[in-house]
């Protein structure tokens, strides 16, 4: 509970106080920008919380490293036209995780999304998602794309 509250407050405040650097205006492409930046705050397992701010690339995959032992990362695949809607996805490395109760990979659209990350099994090297077997919560992700 106070981990999530952290997370939360550390979100509003990054909404509030844009990260040195990532302020100044970026060239644009066909009459759009041709970056977006993403704000995102989570936690996992007994690992410290982490906040931040990333500048992606309209037109590529945004990686997000949240720990490096065990190493998680989320990447994100925004849509060209629109930024705030696309498609996040998840590595655990040895953790064996998914994304709100589905699979490792999940879509977005809201203003702030909001993905739990749980415990995915492995029998036999086959990933065993939540829905057939109890799941155990590792955090959550939260982020806010804004063009």
């Amino acid at each position: 509970m106070l981990r999530s509250t952290l997370v939360s407050i550390i979100i509003v405040i990054a909404q509030v106080i844009p990260l040195p650097g990532l302020t100044q205006d970026l060239p644009s492409v066909e009459g759009r920008p041709s970056h977006y930046r993403v704000r995102f705050g989570a936690t996992i397992g007994e690992l410290e919380p982490v906040a931040g701010e990333v500048l992606c690339a309209r037109d590529r995959d945004c990686e997000i490293l949240l720990a490096f032992v065990p190493k998680v990362t989320i990447r994100l695949r925004a849509d060209p036209n629109k930024v705030q809607h696309g498609l996040a996805k998840i590595d655990c490395a040895d953790l064996r995780c998914v994304l709100s109760m589905q699979e490792q990979e999940v879509s977005y659209n809201a203003e702030v999304n909001d993905l739990r990350i749980s415990t995915g099994q492995k029998d036999d090297g086959v990933l065993v998602y939540p829905v057939w077997r109890p799941q155990r919560e590792l955090g959550r992700f939260t982020f806010v794309v804004a063009p």
